[in-house]
């Protein structure tokens, strides 16, 4: 019961806008330097007359639209599965001194699995997948598959779907399934 006592707390701070964050980074002197090591050169400065190489524009990977709705989606163990380019569209909380990440490759492909650490307190496991507020009590699987043609969350263990309308669903397990367009 208590991720249901949570729910109110995490569907506001999940679906709201986030808030307008800016940061400027200019590197200081020696920078370009520092960035080099003993088997790394130093990049090249560019003169201020110099013209930049060709920027190519890159296509993204076609993307189901399946995700885009604001939606919070809390379960004990969410799995996210998709094609490459799942990384671009999902992300998840990297607070190493609260929690246990494991990023390996596998045979099935790219896993990253975030899990409480012992020093967690009750903290859940966060991510974002497009429009899709993921929150996890006990673990976070993404496993990107570099043959898949579907994106599949696969929720567990008093899986709760809300949207910001108060619109609301509850199981024991739920698998969200959505085929990836063909270019």
């Amino acid at each position: 019961m208590r991720p249901l006592l949570l729910l109110p707390l995490l569907l506001a701070a999940c679906v709201s806008p986030p808030q307008d964050a800016r940061e400027s980074v200019q590197p200081g002197p020696g920078a370009t330097e520092a960035l080099a090591g003993p088997s790394m050169p130093a990049p090249a400065a560019t003169s201020p007359g110099a013209q930049p190489s060709e920027v190519r524009e890159v296509t993204p990977a076609p993307w189901p639209d399946d995700f885009q709705a604001s939606v919070m989606l809390l379960a004990d163990r969410i799995r996210v599965e998709g094609p490459p380019g799942l990384l671009d569209h999902c992300v998840t909380r990297s607070d190493d001194g609260v929690f246990l990440r494991t990023v390996k490759a596998t045979s099935e492909g790219l896993l990253q699995v975030v899990q409480p650490g012992p020093g967690a307190a009750g903290e859940i496991v966060r991510g974002q997948l497009d429009g899709w507020a993921l929150a996890a009590t006990r673990e976070l699987v993404l496993l990107e598959r570099p043959a898949s043609d579907t994106v599949r969350v696969i929720a567990e263990g008093q899986v709760v779907w809300a949207t910001p309308d108060g619109e609301r669903s509850e199981w024991p397990r739920k698998v969200f399934t959505a085929a990836v367009p063909r270019p």
